[in-house]
């Protein structure tokens, strides 16, 4: 059993910083045919933090997030919280008037959107008039108001690390079946926190600061259990993102499938493959 939950003063980007820096070429996302070591994880979003940065996105703006699951939504995540600004899930689903709501509701400066919704927010950008960059994933052709993700990554240097604060955001909209969505806002330290059960699980104690995470994540190696999360359920899904959270800050990968519905066959394949764990 574990006990009460005490918010912490860790800010998510930076501990992933130290386990970038400390185990690089370990695994830290999966998708498909591509695998992106922890090195790999803190360069790409790195340059995207200087992407965003550029457009002078910073501490208490937001972004949004309106992507399928894939290594893409976590390199998106983790260049947001470099700049401690606070990523925001969208529902892939909604449509054009959905979509309009909750991107000025949440006044997200920068959209990062999959290929496959380019064309409903085409049809609503004129209205969301604080949108600085529109970041599109995937795709043969980048509208002309957008930008490629790739391309924003090979044009821009990574950013410099920045002190951060355990009281930055990660926003959680819900679905909206008492009214419009509503955006819960999570601080790192909280995040954190929940973290802490899957230490607590592991027989391995809790890191008190930043220095401490190199040596209990390699306690965590030495015991042969480090977490291995496969996201079956949607990031953009508070199941699954709070889970992936909790891998990451615990030295582990994050795995996901390509398929844009459950593939059953695909799942169990990628969980032998790959060795998840959970």
């Amino acid at each position: 059993m574990t006990g009460p939950l005490i918010a912490t003063e860790f800010n998510l980007a930076s501990a992933w910083e130290k386990i970038a820096d400390h185990r690089g070429e370990a695994l830290a996302l999966h998708c498909g045919d591509v695998s992106r070591t922890w090195h790999d994880f803190d360069r790409r979003a790195a340059r995207l933090a200087g992407a965003l940065t550029d457009v002078g996105i910073g501490a208490g703006d937001n972004t949004a997030l309106a992507l399928y699951n894939g290594n893409e939504y976590l390199e998106a995540q983790f260049a947001t919280f470099k700049v401690r600004a606070a990523p925001c899930n969208v529902n892939y689903r909604y449509v054009e008037a959905e979509l309009q709501y909750l991107i000025n509701n949440s006044e997200a400066k920068a959209v990062f959107f999959d290929a496959a919704l380019a064309e409903r927010f085409d049809h609503i950008r004129s209205e969301l008039t604080g949108v600085r960059l529109w970041i599109q994933v995937g795709g043969d052709d980048v509208p002309a108001w957008a930008v490629g993700y790739e391309a924003l990554i090979a044009d821009h240097e990574p950013a410099d690390r920045i002190d951060r604060q355990g009281d930055d955001l990660w926003i959680l909209y819900t679905g909206g079946t008492t009214g419009h969505p509503k955006g819960v806002m999570w601080p790192h330290g909280n995040i954190a926190a929940i973290s802490k059960r899957v230490f607590d699980g592991l027989g391995v104690p809790f890191p008190a600061s930043l220095d401490e995470i190199p040596a209990t994540i390699d306690s965590i190696e030495a015991l042969g259990v480090t977490p291995r999360q496969l996201a079956a359920s949607p990031l953009m899904h508070g199941t699954a993102g709070i889970g992936a959270l909790s891998a990451l800050f615990a030295g582990g990968a994050v795995l996901t499938t390509p398929s844009r519905h459950l593939d059953t066959a695909e799942l169990w394949r990628t969980v032998e493959q790959q060795r998840c764990t959970n």
